[in-house]
């Protein structure tokens, strides 16, 4: 278990002090005593608990970055404002960049940038500077070559 949490830094990752910190922000404190067990993870976790793991992983490594493509979308509403609010405090200092259909509705999310067709190539612009006849949605086929 441990191994799958520090993932990918298996090598020299955190200790279990703050594996079991990172796990109990992330709301899986249950899982602590199994940090010294090994069994097949992506078959005995639910979709839920993988993807909080995911978060704790953040937790752990303090990326510049998290892209997060639909992860907020499978933890259950408790869950995913817990996540919410550790990017609003403990990690506010990581970029969040959210793909994926709705954000929801909490503010979290406080700007939305739209690839558009421009003459000079696709670009990012915030939704307030793109003329609503000029956007397009892409879908992921879509923007798969670029």
């Amino acid at each position: 278990m441990r191994d799958s949490i520090v993932y990918p830094r298996v090598d020299h990752g955190a200790d279990d002090a703050a594996v079991a910190e990172a796990l109990a922000a992330v709301g899986l404190q249950s899982l602590e005593p199994l940090l010294g067990r090994e069994d097949r993870w992506d078959r005995a976790l639910s979709e839920d608990e993988k993807q909080r793991i995911a978060f704790a992983r953040v937790i752990l490594q303090r990326p510049r970055w998290v892209i997060i493509d639909s992860a907020l979308d499978l933890v259950d509403p408790e869950s995913r404002k817990r996540i919410e609010v550790l990017f609003e405090g403990f990690l506010a200092d990581v970029g969040v960049m959210y793909i994926g259909g709705h954000a929801s509705d909490s503010g979290f999310f406080t700007r939305t940038l739209h690839l558009v067709r421009d003459p000079s190539g696709p670009t990012f612009k915030p939704a307030d500077a793109v003329r609503p006849a000029k956007r397009v949605r892409f879908e992921p086929k879509d923007i798969a070559g670029c």
